[in-house]
């Protein structure tokens, strides 16, 4: 992280103050993860949505789900089944969590010896990070700190009120929250209470590159009734370009011969700010794939809608069929080894 965007002695004095008054209330024993409300950037206006957790004793944290896209993805981890660590690290949040004093790193640790504060035993350290998807968990920014401090200081504030009255948080089923907004009065902030609708779902429309001319000349390939089975993934092994920037996990576009089980090809794609710029070069490199491969599929299957959806237009220019099956075998074969290769297939968490 630059030395300009790190947070100033105060804005970091502010934000530990009032995590560690979090402490002390202990919302964690009556409220759960789903129990949400939202948060109004005084900067920017843009909502954040407060999560609680800890009501099982094993992490206790709060974090904070930036606008409808951190939203929607919250709820989709809900859905889960299962933990996923690959869906946390597409979640844009912040977060604020009790650790044991192992978990943190010197710089963590350097904040707090700054501050003149000291800290003992298990699940006793602040730690404050922030998650933009596709990169590992990394240290706040100024601009995160001072939203993730108003964000905690409303949680102060509503955590007991709904303690008190468990009515105050509407029921998620109605797709209503309770959001605090700020308003100026003369030189400070004053703080209401508002219900509002669950903001509608982010479909940012992608530029997708295309190759015209090798387009046109895959075109001309034979169309091989054989199947490509491909497959869109995280791969859990961070690269940082620059001391300064935080590390990214790059994605694969994996393509494997649906008869052989040959691997035709496995692309590293580049998160950027957010993972758009990497949907955006899946139909390229699978154009490129297949001209490497010098023939036309006849049916491609994926193991995700969201894949599905990227290469449907190049499918309908090369006339082939997109199938979505959760299960391939050469592709999980291979998809198997690489993870196991790489250490178990588990990011850093």
């Amino acid at each position: 992280m630059s030395r300009e965007n790190q947070p100033s002695h105060d804005e970091w004095r502010a934000l530990h103050e009032s995590w560690m008054q979090v402490k002390d209330l202990a919302p964690w024993d009556w409220m759960y993860e789903a129990n949400l409300f939202g948060v109004q950037n005084p900067e920017t206006d843009e909502i954040g949505y407060v999560s609680v957790m800890g009501n099982f004793g094993e992490h206790y944290a709060m974090a904070l789900y930036q606008g409808a896209r951190g939203l929607y993805k919250f709820w989709q981890m809900q859905r889960e089944l299962e933990f996923n660590p690959f869906l946390v690290i597409e979640t844009p949040q912040l977060q604020a969590s009790w650790e044991d004093r192992n978990n943190l790193d010197n710089t963590d640790r350097q904040v707090i010896k700054d501050l003149g504060l000291k800290f003992r035993g298990k699940k006793a350290w602040p730690q404050f990070q922030s998650y933009r998807p596709g990169h590992v968990p990394w240290y706040i920014e100024a601009d995160e700190a001072r939203f993730l401090t108003v964000a905690i200081q409303q949680l102060l504030d509503v955590a007991p009120r709904f303690k008190a009255n468990p009515g105050l948080l509407p029921n998620p089923a109605t797709e209503r929250y309770l959001v605090r907004v700020p308003r100026q009065e003369s030189n400070s902030l004053v703080w209401e209470d508002t219900i509002q609708p669950m903001p509608p779902e982010p479909k940012g429309r992608l530029y997708m590159p295309m190759d015209t001319d090798l387009l046109d000349e895959v075109k001309t390939l034979p169309q091989h009734r054989d199947k490509i089975e491909m497959d869109l993934f995280l791969i859990p092994s961070p690269i940082r370009e620059h001391k300064d920037k935080r590390p990214y996990f790059p994605y694969m576009l994996m393509a494997v011969h649906g008869r052989s089980g040959a691997i035709m090809g496995g692309e590293l794609l580049q998160p950027g700010p957010d993972l758009t710029s990497v949907w955006e070069q899946v139909p390229l490199t699978t154009l490129a794939y297949f001209a490497s491969f010098g023939a036309r599929p006849r049916m491609i299957y994926v193991t995700s809608s969201r894949l599905a959806e990227l290469l449907e237009r190049l499918a309908q220019e090369l006339g082939c069929r997109v199938i979505v099956r959760r299960n391939l075998r050469y592709l999980g074969e291979a998809k198997s080894s690489l993870m196991n290769y790489l250490g178990g297939g588990m990011p850093p968490m």
